[in-house]
């Protein structure tokens, strides 16, 4: 077996690859909140993340077992943590990986699909809080439903807009992307519905 030079005993390479791979899921985690910081807003599609969610809780759950073993098969080769002093930080470390493993999945294919093939486009989301001062780098946060706020707030929009929107509002959020999510450009209030 191929195997990496590790303080004290050898590692199988398999360690070096699931380090890289977990280094990515966290990357494309913290994406989302990246962009933001940057008043580029990225939203997915509420349906999108709900027809992946099965999809996105496999990848999670593969995450976070792979840790699991990783872990069990390092302590096993360094022949350490007998009294197992470590399980809190490695089921920590397995938790945190399975909720990277989980957002990543969510965020990523919709914001490549809307880098590579992205068009003009419309969405309607429903607003679930509005806050009436600024959160970090978000100001007057606008958060919607179905959506996490990792990837669910609108920020930075005038304060004669966020002061029309209450919760239950349907806004309209127009931008470049395609049905699974959208870079986010403008938003308005949905007009009611004329009833015939």
């Amino acid at each position: 077996m191929t195997t990496v030079t590790g303080p004290a005993t050898k590692l199988p390479a398999y360690c070096t690859w699931l380090g890289l791979y977990y280094a990515l899921v966290g990357t494309l985690m913290v994406l989302p909140v990246f962009l933001n910081s940057t008043h580029i807003q990225w939203l997915p599609s509420p349906s999108f993340a709900i027809k992946i969610r099965v999809v996105a809780l496999v990848v999670a759950l593969a995450t976070s077992l792979s840790c699991w073993l990783m872990f069990r098969d390092i302590n096993r080769i360094r022949q350490v943590d007998k009294d197992g002093q470590s399980t809190p930080a490695v089921l920590l470390s397995c938790l945190f990986l399975a909720v990277c493993g989980y957002y990543s999945t969510i965020t990523t294919v919709p914001l490549a699909a809307a880098v590579l093939a992205g068009d003009d486009i419309e969405m309607t989301f429903v607003v679930k809080d509005v806050k009436p001062y600024p959160i970090k780098h978000c100001g007057h946060a606008i958060e919607l439903e179905y959506l996490s706020p990792h990837y669910g707030t609108l920020c930075n929009f005038p304060p004669e807009f966020t002061d029309s929107l209450s919760p239950g509002t349907q806004i309209v959020v127009t931008g470049r992307g395609t049905s699974w999510g959208l870079f986010v450009e403008s938003a308005r209030v949905m007009p009611p519905a004329v009833l015939p």
